[in-house]
């Protein structure tokens, strides 16, 4: 059986194979194959700076990067330049990664010039943190554990999922923009079934969660909560600190949390904070501490934990089993830093214990697919 029957229609899977992105067939067995080519990355954007950042780190240095956008074109970044789209005219038989949601748009314009594209994801370091937009249908059509997760969703997660999945393999962004709701970690529908009252905020960047929280939850307007806010770049953190400063509520926390203790290499430069992608050159040590280890004796223990960690929520998972089993916090958790993390994430929660699993998608493009796992309440 078609590992996807849970989600598709026979005659949607017959459509998404006639409509899927044209893959590149996998030409790119290792680095050598991309570093002897002219590369150019199209998009200007987050994700074509988190691709820039990877090829740099692998050796392979762009020519420069193309953006339909006007008001990115003439900037540049670490020292690759933007230039507009027409610039592919220069660029016969370059190789051109393909690098944002807008990836199937970006992939009809390279077909007005003599260019080969690639999506990152087909590039050696499949591993990359860089998000990975793109996936290839037969992968998943004979599946055992997206199968097993797909059997417990309700209704409305296999929606989000089915329109997650039509838009991987397809890079048509209206299958997203179909099950989009606003405000990440507050959707409505679980505004009164999550316990807001002590959270745990792994990878608060700035603060924009905590204000989120504040306006959304009805403990952050009563002023009544305990916030723990963990986040392991400096420069954010200390934006955190003063916006923060003065409000008793909220514990601002400078390290990384991941599967254990220990200290760790985080990116000075870049796309955000990683523990994933690092050049130890460039690069700040950061004290690592697990779930189990921070709230060992800490409390009051969380009520839910939100981890948005840019690839290595699994690993938060494997540092706070004990926590989950004690503690039963609720969880929302960021599904597409990695490949399978849109399945695998939900399994880890489901077998950590008693779980209620629910999937949303919160960006109109690519990003922010969460997951809710409500903490069966003991009787």
């Amino acid at each position: 059986m078609n590992s996807l029957a849970g989600l598709f229609s026979p005659g949607e899977l017959d459509r998404l194979r006639k409509t899927r992105f044209p893959f590149s067939g996998g030409r790119f067995s290792s680095w050598d194959d991309v570093r002897d080519r002219q590369i150019i990355v199209f998009g200007a954007g987050h994700y074509g700076r988190g691709t820039m950042d990877m090829l740099l780190k692998e050796g392979v240095t762009p020519r420069f990067c193309v953006d339909a956008n006007p008001a990115v074109v003439g900037s540049s970044y670490r020292n690759i330049p933007a230039r507009p789209v027409a610039a592919l005219e220069e660029a016969k038989n370059a190789l051109v990664i393909l690098t944002s949601a807008y990836a199937g748009e970006m992939h009809a314009l390279c077909r007005r010039f003599a260019v080969e594209t690639a999506l990152p994801t087909e590039l050696p370091a499949a591993s990359s943190p860089v998000a990975p937009i793109g996936l290839r249908m037969e992968e998943y059509e004979r599946n055992a554990a997206l199968e097993e997760m797909i059997a417990v969703l309700d209704d409305r997660s296999k929606s989000v999922l089915k329109n997650f999945l039509a838009f991987q393999f397809t890079l048509d962004l209206e299958y997203i923009r179909s099950v989009y709701t606003p405000h990440p970690y507050f959707d409505k529908d679980f505004l009164r079934r999550v316990r807001y009252e002590v959270f745990c905020d792994l990878g608060a960047s700035f603060g924009d969660t905590w204000e989120a929280y504040c306006a959304h939850t009805d403990c952050g307007k009563q002023n009544a909560y305990t916030y723990y806010a963990v986040e392991p770049d400096l420069g954010s953190f200390l934006e955190l600190q003063k916006k923060t400063s003065g409000n008793p509520n909220v514990i601002p926390l400078f390290f990384a949390v991941s599967a254990e203790d220990g200290m760790a290499h985080i990116s000075e430069e870049g796309q955000g904070s990683n523990l994933c992608f690092v050049d130890e050159k460039k690069s700040n040590t950061v004290p690592l501490r697990s779930l189990d280890s921070l709230f060992h004796r800490m409390g009051p223990k969380p009520t839910v934990i939100k981890a948005d960690v840019e690839g290595v929520e699994a690993d938060v998972l494997r540092g706070g089993q004990n926590l989950l089993r004690t503690a039963r916090p609720d969880l929302i958790f960021s599904l597409y830093h990695r490949k399978n993390d849109f399945y695998e994430i939900p399994l880890s929660i489901l077998r950590a214990g008693r779980y209620e699993i629910a999937i949303r998608q919160h960006t109109r493009s690519y990003g922010e697919l969460v997951v809710y796992a409500l903490a069966g309440r003991e009787e």
